[in-house]
């Protein structure tokens, strides 16, 4: 999907979890100049950013070096796209220093400014509209994202035995659910407020599947000013929210066939009499690692009572991380994956831009729960499967 070895975490621009690019004014020149302190020679500035190629999402990349702090980049792209700034003060290149001081931007067919007396990472955009709309909308779920990666950091240095307390993780699981929702709450005040903007149809592609409120999603939508609705970005999100509710609940789940770590075809409806977690995951997402502990529990306590989970790995290309992250984690259900990360057939099928993603499918193939984690998938289990 990329030809460049870039985290793919550092593109995010709405989340800490996940990508999705933003698409379509249309086709134009794009000038990013700017002053970033003094820096010169051998300090270089890299500006990299997500362009469509044939369909395929390609790292673009372009460098200058600095000369009494300024820069300047010129280049044509067929939408606006995700991308980034990374400041070298010492030169380099920016493969060996992928986290150095960077900025968030989003790379727009205009002429904006980039301004720092110091540090990149404090720099002001001027120019952009819709640049001035993410940096307002990122300030208000920053100390959200602080408060996450807390969390994340707190599970990682966790001792074996809290590691093994079920009520320790449990009541992680929650806090961090709880973080999710203030994060979902202030992306959709911001939409309520600009139904003018591109941020805003960006932001409603990534909530497609945040959240289970797929019908106030579509309420959302609809109120989007029309030139947004009919932008590349709003015909595919419109599609997207089409797909999405085929796969709501209540509905029968699409059926699929994709290969387990054996190479052997696994079929969703071959579960069929039995309750099925179909749980969407990857060997590099942090949430999805902190719920598995609560999975296997869950396995083990029901896997003999008409239980099944059936995992789908947005792992990509690296078999062995995913293979590893299985026996790592204990994770004895079975696992498919193309190993195509997020072009996985399966999460297309599911209109998946974010994970952790479950669907709780009842004998009959219908879906009956969406998105259960920790504490409200232990009760959930817990009252059908008594």
């Amino acid at each position: 999907m990329r030809k460049s070895s870039i985290p793919r975490a550092l593109y995010i621009v709405l989340f800490s979890l996940c990508f999705l690019s933003l698409s379509a004014q249309k086709k134009g020149v794009f000038t990013i100049e700017g002053k970033i302190g003094d820096y010169s020679a051998p300090a270089v500035i890299y500006l990299q950013y997500l362009a469509d190629e044939n369909g395929d999402e390609n790292v673009a990349s372009k460098s200058v070096v600095l000369k009494n702090g300024r820069f300047s980049f010129t280049g044509t792209i067929d939408e606006p796209a995700n991308g980034r700034l990374v400041l070298l003060p010492n030169g380099g290149s920016v493969d060996s220093n992928p986290s150095g001081d960077q900025l968030l931007l989003l790379v727009t067919p205009e002429k904006m400014q980039i301004n720092s007396a110091d540090h990149l990472a404090n720099a002001r955009i001027s120019g952009s509209k819709i640049n001035a709309e993410h940096q307002s909308l990122m300030a208000g779920i920053d100390a959200i994202q602080k408060q996450q990666q807390a969390l994340m950091e707190e599970y990682q240095n966790a001792s074996p035995e809290l590691l093994d307390n079920e009520y320790y993780l449990s009541g992680l699981e929650n806090r961090y659910q709880n973080l999710e929702k203030e994060q979902v709450d202030v992306l959709i005040t911001f939409i309520n407020e600009h139904p003018d903007s591109y941020l805003s149809v960006m932001t409603l592609s990534q909530l497609t599947s945040q959240t289970n409120h797929l019908q106030e999603l579509n309420t959302l939508f609809k109120k989007l000013k029309p030139d947004i609705q009919n932008s590349k970005l709003g015909k595919t999100l419109s599609q997207h929210l089409h797909t999405a509710l085929l796969a709501t609940v209540g509905s029968v789940a699409p059926d699929f066939t994709q290969n387990d770590v054996d190479g052997k075809p696994i079929r969703l409806s071959g579960f069929r009499g039995k309750y099925l977690l179909l749980d969407f995951w990857a060997s590099w997402c942090g949430p999805c690692r902190m719920e598995n502990p609560n999975l296997v529990r869950m396995y083990q306590a029901y896997k003999g009572k008409d239980f099944e989970i059936l995992g789908v790995s947005l792992d990509q290309g690296d078999r062995s991380a995913w293979i590893g992250a299985i026996k790592k984690d204990q994770l004895t259900w079975p696992q498919v994956s193309d190993l195509k990360g997020w072009r996985n057939a399966v999460a297309r099928q599911y209109n998946i831009t974010s994970i952790p993603q479950n669907y709780l499918i009842n004998p009959d193939g219908v879906i009956i729960a969406k998105n259960l984690r920790g504490e409200q998938l232990v009760e959930k289990l817990a009252e059908i499967l008594k």
